[in-house]
This record gives C-alpha cells, structure tokens and sequence, in this order.
C-alpha cells in the first residue's frame, strides 16, 4: 500500500515538476534512481507502468480541456498579434437569454474546433464601456472576428450564433491567419490599443468575411 502510493506520487511529481510533461523516457529514468534508492526491494516494473499511466491521464485531460478564452483586451490583441492569429470578441451581459444560449453553444468541442485558428475574448458589456462605445456595441451577444494583420474588425454578427453558423465562418477566420509578428517594445505597447478606424485592407477582409 505505501509502496503503491509511492509510485503514483512519483509518477505525478516527475511528470509536472522540473522534467518535461511529456518525456516518459526522462521521467521514467529519474523515477528508476528514486525506486531504486528508497524501495530497492520492489520491482521497477509497477513504477513504469503507473508513469506511463499518469502520463496518458494528462495528456486526456489537456486534449479535453476546453479553449482558453480570455477576459481582457490588451491581453488577447497582443497574443493574436504576436501569433499572427486573428481575434474572436464576444460582447455578452448578464441576464440576456441570447448570450446564455450563444455561451452554450461556445462550451461544445465542436464549437472550439470552428474556432480552433482564434483567439478568443469574451467580455462583459456592462463592464467594458469604452470598448462598447468604440465599436458601437448596441445589443447582445455581439460576435467580432478582428485581424491583426488588417489593423482592426473585419466582421461582426448580433445573436445567438449556431454551431452551424460558425462551422460556416471557420474557412473564413481561418484565411485570417499569417505568421506571427516580430515585434519590439514599442510595437507591443502601441499593438494593445483598439483600432480606431478601418483601413483598406481592412475594408477588403472584411467583405470577404462578410459575403459568407
């Protein structure tokens, strides 16, 4: 019994401590010198087993979890600029129907896989009154995909968006993908403020999007 609990504590600790969470062969290696010098008598045998165990049980977990969606907009433009990815914002408020059935919808894996090339926000009307005013949010949910690389929105949708709707989107969202950006301090700084204005290029993805 205390041996039992031994390996698979080893097996967890060597796989989300200072080795890499995905090196069986490292972990196995430094869980042999811990069996071998603390429990020589038993067979190394159940403690490989019980690592290849906990190994596959976290791979599992993160391949299930669901997609991080984040809360704030710096954070999100930056990383879909530094990415080259383009940036999925959802405008939702408490105590609106639409939004409850369009957050739903977002929590199902085939929904994360439509939205799999984006990054994603999602934010509190009530709680973000520049951002609302910027963009001229009047109701809820507002679904935006902006890009990067065209400097601000390129499409927006009001409602509660089926997964049939956004499976459409997803060729689209996906076109919006280019390689990731180089940039310095000053580009970081200046890439968290919000697009005020469309460009050209802008203009033109968007009716790309928006024919759909």
């Amino acid at each position: 019994m205390i041996f039992a609990s031994f390996i698979n504590g080893i097996a967890a600790l060597c796989l989300t401590g200072g080795m890499a969470p995905d090196s069986i062969t490292s972990a196995s290696q430094w869980c042999q010198v811990q069996q071998q010098q603390h429990f020589p008598g038993y067979s190394y045998s159940s403690l490989e087993k019980a690592i290849v165990k906990n190994h596959t049980e976290n791979t599992a977990k993160s391949a299930s979890a669901p997609s991080r969606w984040y809360s704030t907009w710096e954070s999100a433009w930056n990383v879909a600029r530094d990415q080259g990815r383009p940036l999925v914002c959802v405008f939702v408020h408490r105590g609106c129907p639409e939004c409850d059935k369009l957050n739903a919808t977002l929590k199902k894996p085939a929904a994360a896989k439509s939205l799999s090339s984006a990054v994603k926000l999602k934010l509190e009307f009530s709680r973000n009154p520049s951002l609302v005013r910027r963009w001229k949010i009047k109701y809820t949910p507002t679904f935006l995909v902006f890009s990067p690389a065209h400097n601000g929105e390129v499409y927006r949708e009001v409602g509660a968006l089926s997964l049939d709707r956004l499976r459409t989107l997803k060729p689209s969202i996906d076109g919006l993908v280019t390689q990731p950006k180089k940039s310095g301090k000053s580009d970081r700084e200046s890439s968290s403020a919000a697009p005020e204005t469309k460009t050209g290029n802008e203009q033109a993805a968007q009716r790309k999007v928006a024919s759909l």
